[in-house]
């Protein structure tokens, strides 16, 4: 994700897996990510 348009963004690819073999949906995706990116290094939040 770019924050600026000067900013080349990136990425970072998260699999999720489930018991059921189903999607998460975009809630449980939402949950995830507010866990997982402040982890990440140099990655602050905004």
């Amino acid at each position: 994700m770019a924050f600026a348009r000067k900013d080349g963004g990136g990425y970072y690819d998260i699999t999720v897996w489930s018991r059921s073999g189903a999607f998460p949906d975009d809630g449980a995706l939402l949950n995830i990510a507010v866990e997982v990116l402040p982890t990440i290094p140099d990655r602050t939040a905004r």
